[in-house]
């Protein structure tokens, strides 16, 4: 292993790794969580990435309207990907680039609205699948077929009942 240390913008914070989407030796996305080391975290919505094995990241923001924290991050190649977010507490969105990180494009409208996103994953550029906690009584779960411009949440009869309590 050779470290490649990421240098956040504020030395002395703490920054945690946690989302990982490698899409080959030299492009590597990371989605990140600002950790205030009180138990508390900070909103942070960077798309940090590579495009040469580590030797120097990329700090695209994310144009997310409130404060946002990230919960997933799934790419398919240097130019695009997709980043789950939390926002505003427990409102849930994708969002989506197709240039490496220089634009962004929120790809949810009213889906988890009022519920924790916790992932999403991309099979390819236009299929995808999103999922969160019990919304409106059952686990919010959705498909899209073409890059999140529309999504169809999967019928309950479909999925297990949560549990008590499950998220």
């Amino acid at each position: 292993f050779v470290q490649k240390p990421l240098n956040y913008q504020v030395p002395g914070d703490y920054y945690l790794p946690l989302y990982f989407s490698i899409v080959d030796v030299d492009h590597v996305w990371i989605g990140t969580k600002h950790y205030l080391g009180t138990g508390q975290y900070n909103s942070y919505s960077y798309a940090v990435h590579t495009n040469d094995g580590g030797d120097t990241w990329i700090f695209d923001s994310i144009p997310a309207p409130g404060p946002a924290n990230i919960s997933n991050v799934s790419a398919l190649d240097e130019n695009i990907c997709f980043y789950a977010l939390i926002e505003n507490i427990m409102d849930g969105s994708v969002w989506k680039t197709t240039d490496g990180g220089s634009t962004w494009t929120r790809k949810t409208t009213t889906q988890f609205l009022g519920g924790f996103l916790n992932f999403y994953h991309a099979f390819n550029a236009n299929e995808g699948l999103a999922m969160g906690d019990p919304n409106g009584g059952y686990f919010e779960i959705y498909r899209t077929t073409d890059g999140g411009d529309t999504w169809a949440r999967i019928d309950s009869a479909n999925i297990p009942a949560n549990l008590t309590g499950e998220m």
